[in-house]
Order: structure tokens, then sequence, then C-alpha cells
């Protein structure tokens, strides 16, 4: 062990750096008692998971950790040579067993560590069914698992691994249990025995191997206790409050003429690029915008209540410098006043983002209220290590195109079939001479400014940069525009590059977490993509109503009374009514 391992200082009091924890195969406590201060004095861990102690009732506790060393330790013996645990943690964080968490006959120790204004910590299982019934905590495992088979880099087990199913059974548990193990070097020669799992892998930004006290090395790891919020970039606000409408108005209406005018020689790209660009550059023009705050704000903070904790802190300041009595009453009851009040406006606040009594239109909706429920996560979870060719990869490039390749996987890979083969692969009978043919989809201004003035303007912006509220208030106007370019894309079957990109989030949904066929795309496109999407599928459904889908192909189409009394099955109208409600389009 050396005297310059890199560790940051310790202070006392409310800790605001990572906990330090470290992993101890100690092979006879006893027999280590002139190597242990050293340990100490070098890595400075606040707890210490240790096995294999070889300790019995006979040997007190002071004579391995003694007083002057500062750490209350826990003891689990098997008596005589072999076995043992413990679990050692400094005395000034609170800390004390839990007993019943604990299983007989089993060398376990569940420690609970309660952290001021954080989750609490549970350190060293073995039990873990019983350690994921745990709410709200985090959880630390660590010991001698001896599984030399497994390989952590992968995620796999060795080809010539003794006892496969125990392996393979005890990586279930992990997995089931929603845990990570972080041990990737080997622990014991080449294998990898002495582990950290966790259920918050995020919260560990360091984890190091070092040489121990016996053949099985240290595992140190680091434990964000003070979870730092991500902080969001700064980005530019639109306030649409603010904005020049008329002058916004009258570039909208020049804009459609343009449009209106190069419809018959300009390509849809080069239609779409002229209106994306001219409206943003209107935009830019006519609205004021802001810069963001990077830092995380208290909306229930008004003015009034900053200009009291002000004065607040004024009087604090004064009774320090003065130490009058009259100054040290006056600070206690601004303090009182000061905490009453921001319960007030803070419950306030919450009761108006579910009753919207301040401002009766955003009632029932729920955008303040997640992000709300955002700001509050003490975690960020993002997308776990994703399991490729049998390789785990956590580089967010890897990953994502691993998630594009599984999403792209699902989809049909274009191929044509004949009628015959769609007769086979469906058991749908083609009805080729009697269908109608679907007659040419048209739109007009009028159908596309009825769609624009429907729109949501509170709802999010796609990849094109063009808010949805622009869209909705200068319906009247960007319409002739927007026609012309959606008939050229309908006329000539070409789509914008634009309309092709998306902003896509994977929601993870159940089951491993490594295996990206366990998530599910969340796809953010352009507003304009999705009028145009509308139209296409309004003239399709009507195309739909003269008898061209078979009995059996009801899945998403609104049912009539007709229609519905023609079907005899009581299974077929149960499942149309129930397919048919959940229309989409």
């Amino acid at each position: 062990m050396t005297e310059a391992w890199p560790v940051t200082s310790v202070d006392s009091g409310f800790m605001y750096r990572p906990l330090r924890i470290i992993n101890v195969s100690f092979q006879s406590a006893s027999s280590k008692r002139a190597e242990l201060p050293n340990l100490l004095d070098s890595m400075k861990p606040d707890v210490i998971l240790g096995t294999e102690t070889w300790l019995d009732p006979s040997v007190a506790t002071a004579e391995i950790f003694p007083d002057s060393y500062g750490y209350r330790v826990y003891r689990r013996d098997r008596g005589g040579r072999g076995g043992g645990v413990l679990v050692a943690v400094r005395n000034n964080l609170d800390s004390f067993i839990v007993p019943e968490l604990e299983v007989d006959d089993c060398e376990l120790i569940w420690v609970r560590l309660k952290l001021k204004g954080r989750r609490t910590l549970y350190l060293f299982s073995a039990s873990l069914q019983r350690a994921s019934q745990q709410h709200n905590a985090f959880l630390l495992v660590g010991g001698d698992f001896n599984f030399p088979g497994m390989d952590w880099n992968t995620g796999n087990i060795k080809s010539k691994s003794p006892c496969p199913r125990l392996h393979n059974d005890f990586i279930n548990i992990v997995y089931d249990n929603g845990l990570e193990q972080l041990v990737k070097e080997p622990t014991r020669d080449d294998n990898t025995l002495d582990l950290f799992l966790t259920n918050c892998p995020q919260l560990v930004p360091r984890m190091e191997v070092v040489p121990g006290l016996s053949d099985h090395n240290i595992q140190y790891c680091e434990f964000n206790i003070c979870i730092p919020r991500k902080k969001q970039q700064q980005r530019e606000i639109p306030l649409y409050n603010r904005a020049d409408w008329p002058t916004l108005r009258q570039a909208a209406t020049e804009l459609s003429d343009d449009l209106q005018q190069m419809q018959d020689t300009a390509t849809t790209e080069e239609l779409w690029t002229t209106f994306k660009e001219k409206l943003q550059k209107a935009v830019k023009t006519s609205v004021p915008h802001k810069m963001s705050r990077p830092k995380i704000s208290q909306p229930w903070v008004t003015a009034d209540l900053q200009s009291l904790i002000y004065r607040k802190d004024r009087a604090y300041r004064n009774m320090k410098k003065l130490g009058s009595d009259d100054l040290k009453t006056y600070m206690k009851q601004l303090r009182r006043e000061v905490q009453r009040r921001l319960r007030h406006s803070y419950w306030k606040y919450l009761n108006n983002i579910f009753t919207g009594e301040d401002d009766p239109e955003r009632a029932g909706k729920n955008k303040r209220f997640w992000t709300y429920m955002k700001n509050q996560k003490s975690t960020g979870t993002g997308v776990a290590p994703l399991k490729k060719d049998g390789q785990l990869t956590s580089d967010p490039i890897a990953q994502a195109e691993v998630l594009n390749a599984q999403f792209q996987s699902v989809f049909g890979d274009g191929a044509a079939f004949s009628e015959e083969e769609f007769e086979a692969r469906t058991g749908v009978p083609v009805w080729a001479s009697s269908t109608p043919p679907m007659d040419e989809i048209h739109n007009t201004a009028h159908g596309v400014q009825k769609l624009m003035a429907n729109l949501n303007p509170n709802k999010a912006t796609g990849p094109d940069g063009i808010s949805p509220r622009v869209l909705k208030e200068l319906a009247k106007e960007l319409a002739p525009g927007l026609t012309a370019v959606f008939q050229s894309s309908l006329t000539t079957g070409s789509v914008p590059a634009d309309r092709k990109d998306a902003h896509v989030t994977p929601i993870f949904k159940k089951g491993e977490k490594y295996n990206p066929a366990n998530y599910r795309p969340v796809s953010l496109t352009c507003v304009a993509c999705k009028l145009m999407e509308h139209i296409v599928v309004s003239a399709m459904l009507q195309h739909f109503d003269n008898d061209v889908l078979d009995d059996n192909q009801h899945a998403f189409v609104e049912v009539g009374p007709a229609r519905l009394s023609s079907w005899t099955s009581p299974k077929s109208s149960r499942a149309t009514w129930r397919v048919g409600s959940r229309r989409t389009c």
C-alpha cells in the first residue's frame, strides 16, 4: 500500500464528497493488525466491507479496530479457521445493523447507513430478493462471491466454467433485482471473485482494484451520496407573448405567395427548404428570445419572498456583528416568517399544478406536472450498458447504433408479395377485380388551415425547429404555402429530408436492461410531417369505406352499426369495439 494513494480529504459533519468504500478479504484479521493502520491511513475509507475475517467471540473488536481508528464495527463470525464477515463504518456516519434482513445460517451483515437529506444506503448483503424490497434506498452489495467462471466484461459465463447452472442462477438473480456488477478486473489471479453490486451504478464515478492484504486484491469505489443535479445546457427560449404578430403575418403571407409561384418549377425539397428557412428567419426577427437559466430554479420563490429572505440574512449578519438581543429576536421572527411563507408558497404552487386555479386554461394539462417530477429525480437513469455480439458497451455512440439496429429490425424489409403469396400468408382473399381503385389524394388550403388551427401550441418542437405555436397562430397565412409543399410531395412521391428525421428516446420496459430488445422507441417528428400524415390517413380511411377491407381487417378502423351487425361472432364484435376505440388517426 502506498502513501500516495489519491483520495480526497476527509471532512467533518455533512459530507459533500463521495463516500469511500473498500472491499477487503482479510484471511485472518488478527494477523493483519500491523498492516491495517497503513491501509486506513493511505486509503481513508469511510466504510470497510470485510470477508474471511477468521474471528471468533474470544477476539474483541477493539483488538482489531481500536477506538482511536474511529470506526463502528459490525461482525458475524463463523468461529474457528475460515469465514467471518464484518462491516466497519466511520463514527461520524449514522449507521446501525438491520437484523430483520439477515438470513439464518448465513454469514451476512446488513448495515443501514442513514444519510442526512439523502436516501438511505444499505450495505453488504447476499439476500438480494430482500434487498430489492427496500423502497427508495440505495443498495451496495460487496463480498467474496467466488464465481470464477464469470467474465464480467462481457456478462457471459466462460466456456470451461465449473458449475455453469449455479453461475447462471446468480446472473439471473442479479439482473432480476435490477443490480449491476461494477468490478471488471481480476481480484485473485485471473478471476474476478470479489464483487460490488449496486442498484445505482451511475452514482459510482470511480472503481479501482489495488493490491490487498492477502492473495485477494482490494476493491475501492467512491459512492456519490451528494448527488449532483444535471444542469441543462443554456438554450434560447422564444417569448411568443411579446412577439410582433402583425409583422409575422405579413411575412407568412409573402412566403405563401412565393411558394405558390414556385410550385410548378421547384422540387419538393426546395419548396420545403424555402418554407422552413424563411419562416425561421421571420420568427427570429419578430419574436424576442431569452437564454434559459442553467441553474435549478424554484418557481415558488417569488420576488417578495426573495426580498424577505434577504432581509432575514441581513438581520442575521447584524446580529452576529453586534450581538444585540433585540436583533436576535427580530432575526428569529423573520426566520419563522420566511419558513411559514415558503411552505405556503410551495404547497400553493403544487396545488396549482394539479388544479390550475391560477390559470384555468392549464387545468388538466400535465406538462408542468412532469416538469416538476423530472426536477425531483435524485438520480439520472439513462440507458444501461447494452450487449452487442456478446460484449457490453456503455459508449453513447455505440449504444445509439445498437438501439437503431434493434428498432429497424422490427420493421419489414419492404419486400413485395404477389396476390397469391399475400393470400397464403394472411388468409385474407384478394378481390383485385371488384375492389375500386383509390382516388388521388388532394389537399386544400382550407383543410390544411383547419388542421393547423387545431394544433396544441404546448407540444414540443420537432427536428425542423418549427414550433406548433407559430403554425397555429399563422394558420390562415401559412396554409396556402404549406398546401403547395404537401401537394408537391404527393404528386412526385418524394419526402423532404427533414421529415425522415426524428428525435428518438429509448424507453426501458421490462426484463434485462442490457438487452436492446427490451427498449421501446418514442419518436418526436416534425409537426408538418404529422399534418401530412393526417391527410393521407384520412384519405385511406375514406377509401376503406368502399368495402375494401375484409371483415377480419378491422384494427384501428371505426366501426358503424351497419358493419358491426354483419359480424355475427360475439368474440369478433368485442374485439372490434375494443380495437376500434384505439383509433389514432
